[in-house]
């Protein structure tokens, strides 16, 4: 028997109509509340995770700002703009997921409906593309060591497309997003719907543009840098120190993507 049901009601094949206003909730399902375990487990993980992020790049935020000579080279000035991005996400990421799973109804009302899947994949759009730049800036540094560094303007102006970019392929997971709010007899039912099929050739965008054109430009940039590393050690055209601080500026980079891809690559495929 199909089932043709919008807001309000439901049309059954045979014509007859049915709106949840006529029924209670409560005789077709039961209203669940999370065990008090679920709470504290969920708790315990979600609590730390946000005092971590905030407090770690609150600090670099409070760092950086404080220091303003550390302002004034541009890789700096890209970390900053992660960390704003990263403390973003510790705010907005974890509590209100956390919230949403422990509730059987959306109760966050409709504004975080709309912007919870929008932040979320802004800020880590934004992100990954500082990371990406920041590996691209460090490349020019250690490959072209006498080269002028951006200046000031240009960095905040790359920072500025960074965020257009990422507000950009974030609009339509707000678009796709309906908060709705369904009228029982008995009890009233908010719900925060996202259309799948419209949103699902955009999470594949999202996953190219937030994650394998990033990690694609760090591993260009980073091939890039062991190729003209191994050649300065090579022809020892370099001063010993001046490439030990390479190999240690090598080694981190390469963690970095190490941890990049052990961190996200799980939720990529």
């Amino acid at each position: 028997m199909g089932l043709i049901c919008n807001d309000t009601c439901c049309t059954m094949s045979t014509n007859q109509t049915v709106c949840f206003a006529d029924m209670n909730f409560t005789d077709h399902a039961n209203r669940t509340y999370p065990a008090v375990w679920e709470i504290v487990l969920r708790s315990s993980i979600c609590i730390p995770l946000v005092l971590m992020g905030v407090v770690g790049n609150s600090l670099t935020i409070f760092l950086l700002l404080k220091n303003k000579l550390l302002m004034t080279t541009s890789v700096n000035l890209f970390i900053l703009n992660m960390a704003v991005a990263d403390l973003i996400h510790s705010i907005a990421g974890p509590i209100p997921y956390t919230i949403k799973e422990l509730n059987q109804f959306w109760v966050l009302g409709p504004v975080w409906c709309y912007a919870i899947t929008y932040i979320e994949v802004l800020v880590s759009l934004v992100s990954m593309t500082s990371i990406a730049v920041i590996s691209f800036d460090r490349m020019l540094g250690i490959v072209r060591p006498f080269h002028r560094y951006l200046k000031s303007w240009v960095s905040l102006l790359i920072i500025i497309i960074i965020w257009i970019y990422a507000a950009a392929l974030s609009t339509p997971f707000a678009k796709g997003t309906r908060y709705i709010e369904r009228q029982w007899k008995d009890i009233l039912e908010p719900m925060c719907n996202q259309n799948c099929s419209y949103l699902h050739i955009w999470w594949d965008v999202v996953n190219i543009g937030s994650f394998w054109i990033p990690l694609t430009i760090m591993n260009i940039c980073y091939g890039i840098i062991f190729y003209n590393f191994n050649k300065y050690t090579r022809t020892q055209q370099e001063h010993p120190a001046s490439l030990h601080m390479k190999r240690r500026v090598l080694r981190m980079l390469v963690f970095l993507t190490l941890l990049v891809i052990f961190l996200w690559v799980p939720s990529q495929v």
